[in-house]
């Protein structure tokens, strides 16, 4: 994906958790860990559009528990990477350019309570 002007501004450095968008939480007892990423409103102003393609690095995440991308344009099919995830809870991919089917491998996400891919094509 590529940087939507203004909205990604605060991603600099190396420590995610001070970037806006992203909640850390300590899950492993002293490391903060990324257990949230919320881009589900930024195609609400055209000035924080983001686009690109859906990438499997964000399965690096994995205590990730909630994970919203939202109106934006993004295009691509939804990795089978992201089945490592499995301490999601939420996972919305809605209003995007996503093409395929959902990965059979997400069959493995016992905790998910939310899931969300509609108004894709």
């Amino acid at each position: 994906m590529t940087r939507g002007e203004g909205l990604l501004s605060t991603w600099t450095g190396d420590n995610p958790c001070r970037w806006r968008y992203v909640t850390c939480n300590k899950v492993d007892g002293t490391n903060q860990r990324v257990v949230e990423l919320d881009l589900s409103f930024a195609g609400d102003r055209e000035e924080f559009m983001l686009s690109g393609v859906m990438v499997p690095e964000f399965s690096k995440l994995r205590y990730m528990s909630v994970f919203h991308l939202g109106a934006l344009n993004i295009s691509g099919s939804l990795p089978k990477e992201y089945s490592v995830l499995d301490k999601l809870q939420e996972f919305w991919a809605f209003k995007l350019e996503l093409t395929g089917t959902i990965p059979s491998e997400y069959s493995t996400w016992s905790l998910m309570e939310y899931f969300a891919t509609s108004e894709n094509k």
